[in-house]
C-alpha cells in the first residue's frame, strides 16, 4: 500500500514510499494501481447516505447497522477502539496492558505505546490483544473459535481485518463473541486509498458507550468519500473476482517456486529461508537490483523479509528476488 499521507508516522511507509520507483515492487499490500474495476465504479459514483454505507458493511460483516461505525481507514477504526479502552482503564487509575504478539503490522505497536499502553506480547491476562487478521507479515488466517481459544485471558481482542476479504473467511465481528472488536478498510482488497474510508464494530455490550465517545472523538466520513465506497460496494462482487483473479495465481506461483510454503491467506508472506534469513541486509541487497520488498525487522522479526502478492507482475517479480535471495540461503 501506498503510505502516502499515512507514511510520516512510521518507518515501514516511509520506506515503501521513498523506494517505490522500482522495476521489481513486492511490498505494496494494497490492491491500488492494480485494479480495473475500482476506477471504473468511481467515475461517477451514485447519491448515498452514510447509513446507506453502514447497511451495507453491515450486511457483509453479519450485524445490525447500528454496531458498526464508520471512519477514515482502519489506522484510525483501531486508534479509537483502544483510546476508548484506554479511557475506561483511566477512570479506574490503571494503565492498559496490550498484548502485540510478533510479528505484527507495525502501527498497532506503536498505538499501543503511544496511547500510554504497557505492552506485553505474548503474556497472559492482558486488557487487550491487538491482532490482525489475516497476519501482516505472515498471511497466516484464524477464526473467531481460534482467536477466542488464543485469547489467554485478554479483556477483549481488537482484530484488524483489513485483508479479510482476500479470503472467503467471514468476519469475526458476525460470531458474537462479547469480547472481539472489528475493524476494516477499504484501502487493502478494494485498493481505494483515495477515499479514506474504514469502519469499526465493537462487541455488543460496549456498542452503546461506544456510541456517544465516536463522534466526539472523530469528524463525520466525507460525503464523497461515502458516495465512492457505496460504488465500490455495489460492485463488491466483480471486484473480488478479478482480486482474486491476481491473488490466487500468485499464491500459486509463490508455492511452485518455493516448495513447502505454508499457503498464505492474505497478500502478504514472511519468507526466512530454511532457518532465518538476515531481513535488513536481503532488503538492501534486493533494492540494488530495483527490487522493493520489506525486512522483517519492520514488523519485529529481523529474521524474514516480508514478500507482498497483490501485483500482476508477481510471478516475474518472485524471480527477480529469489535470485537475490539465493545468494543468502547457503548461510541460513
Amino acid at each position: 500500500m501506498r503510505q502516502s499521507e499515512g507514511s510520516r508516522g512510521f518507518p515501514l511507509g516511509r520506506w515503501v514510499d521513498a523506494h517505490s520507483s522500482v522495476r521489481h515492487n513486492l511490498a505494496l499490500s494494497g490492491m491500488a494501481g492494480a485494479l480495473r474495476t475500482v476506477p471504473r465504479v468511481l467515475r461517477d459514483p451514485p447519491a448515498a447516505t452514510p447509513e446507506d454505507l453502514r447497511t451495507a458493511l453491515a450486511r457483509i460483516h453479519g450485524v445490525d447497522p447500528a454496531d458498526l461505525f464508520l471512519t477514515h481507514g482502519a489506522h484510525e477504526a483501531n486508534f479509537l477502539a483502544l483510546a476508548f479502552l484506554m479511557g475506561g482503564a483511566q477512570r479506574s487509575s490503571r494503565r492498559l496492558t496490550v498484548r502485540v504478539d510478533l510479528p505484527e503490522y507495525p502501527p498497532l505497536l506503536d498505538m499501543a505505546r503511544g496511547l500510554g499502553g504497557r505492552v506485553v506480547p505474548g503474556e497472559r491476562g492482558a486488557d487487550v490483544w491487538l491482532v490482525s487478521n489475516p497476519n501482516n507479515p505472515t498471511g497466516r488466517s484464524r477464526s473467531a473459535r481460534e482467536i477466542e481459544g488464543d485469547r489467554r485471558g485478554a479483556s477483549c481482542v481488537i482484530v484488524d481485518e483489513a485483508f479479510r476479504e482476500f479470503t472467503e473467511a467471514p468476519s469475526i465481528a458476525g460470531a458474537g463473541e462479547e469480547n472481539l472488536w472489528a475493524t476494516g478498510t477499504f484501502t487493502k482488497v478494494y485498493g481505494a486509498d483515495q477515499i479514506r474510508v474504514g469502519w469499526s464494530i465493537p462487541p455488543r455490550p460496549v456498542t452503546a458507550a461506544y456510541a456517544r465517545f465516536h463522534p466526539v472523538a472523530s469528524d463525520k466520513v466525507a460525503e464523497r468519500s461515502v458516495r465512492a465506497a457505496m460504488a465500490i460496494l455495489s460492485a463488491r462482487a466483480e471486484v473480488l473476482r478479478e482480486v482474486r483473479g491476481i491473488f490466487g495465481p500468485n499464491v500459486r506461483a509463490l508455492r511452485n517456486a518455493v516448495p513447502g510454503c505454508r499457503r498464505p491467506a492474505g497478500p502478504t508472506w514472511l519468507d526466512r529461508g530454511r532457518r532465518g534469513l538476515p531481513g535488513d541486509k536481503v532488503q538492501a541487497a534486493a533494492l540494488r537490483r530495483s527490487i522493493l520488498v520489506s525486512s522483517g525487522a519492520f514488523f519485529g522479526d529481523p529474521t524474514g523479509v516480508r514478500i507482498c502478492m497483490t501485483r500482476r507482475s508477481f510471478p516475474e517479480d518472485l524471480t527477480e528476488y529469489l535470485a537475490v535471495r539465493a545468494r543468502f540461503m547457503s548461510r541460513s
